[in-house]
């Protein structure tokens, strides 16, 4: 398990009994199933315990979310062949294959466009290219 920040998000729980579930999907910007991995996970608990998703929390409760510290990930420049269509020193253009991911990510730590230079971000898609800002001064 990742390292947990501090201090945890606490929820003091209002209104008719429900489903914790349920009751969180309303209120957090995050899916019923990673809802329940996360009760699974026990980085959601009830009263400062774990819990089941389908306990019924109740008004008085109080909900705490452990909040997980993700793994950091040290990006490695690779000497990938792309074709750049335009390149200054903040924009980049490139006309990226199919099926190239963009962002590394788990089980795509390699050999995507971000890894290609390592200094790329924000990817905006235009047609079949992508529009890559290489520092901040692309945005201004």
């Amino acid at each position: 398990m990742p390292p947990i920040s501090s201090p945890p998000v606490l929820i003091n729980v209002s209104g008719q009994p429900k489903r914790i579930d349920l009751y969180l999907v309303k209120r957090l910007p995050v899916s019923r199933s990673r809802i329940q991995r996360s009760i699974d996970e026990e980085v959601i608990l009830v009263n400062g315990l774990p819990t089941k998703a389908s306990f019924k929390v109740k008004q008085g409760d109080q909900i705490e979310l452990l909040v997980m510290r993700p793994s950091p990930v040290d990006l490695i420049a690779e000497p990938i062949a792309l074709d750049i269509v335009y390149e200054d020193e903040t924009l980049l253009v490139v006309n990226k294959p199919v099926g190239m991911v963009v962002h590394p990510a788990t089980g795509h730590l390699s050999g995507t466009t971000k890894t290609h230079r390592g200094s790329w971000s924000s990817p905006k898609p235009t047609w079949r290219m992508s529009l890559f800002q290489r520092n901040l001064n692309a945005i201004r």
